[in-house]
């Protein structure tokens, strides 16, 4: 059985989805348009082997609570951060090398959502040699 897919209410789902295809990389599998009208209610996206479904806030009592983060992993954070921030993306923290072997970095996207995009690092490079103990006598 697959595990739990992040169900995302946001305030525009259009703007949303073309965000999350064209900057991110992600496959829109399914969209639902509103009946009579033209604006996108709901929409499924694939990203690798994870699934994102986003809702229009509106219909769902409120946008996305604070503290969620999307995390996302790439092959080059500096140029998936980079294409975020020139589609629109607020820069929240730049990409870093981080202590724990990924550079790490973290944008606000069009519709409010927190987003970190990481790409390992050589871990080994970031550690200290053990300092070394006086040997007893």
């Amino acid at each position: 059985m697959p595990g739990p897919t992040p169900h995302l209410s946001v305030p525009d789902v259009a703007r949303a989805a073309q965000f999350y295809t064209e900057v991110l990389g992600a496959e829109l599998l399914e969209r639902l348009v509103e009946p009579g009208g033209d604006r996108i209610i709901f929409c499924a996206l694939r990203f690798d082997s994870g699934l994102l479904y986003l809702t229009e806030s509106r219909r769902q009592g409120g946008i996305s609570p604070a503290g969620l983060v999307l995390h996302l992993s790439v092959d080059d954070a500096e140029a998936t951060y980079k294409r975020a921030l020139g589609a629109g993306a607020e820069a929240v923290q730049e990409p870093t090398d981080a202590g724990w072997g990924e550079r790490h970095g973290r944008f606000r996207d069009p519709v409010g959502i927190l987003w970190a995009v990481s790409q390992p690092v050589d871990f080994s490079l970031n550690r200290k040699a053990p300092s070394a103990s006086p040997s007893p006598a």
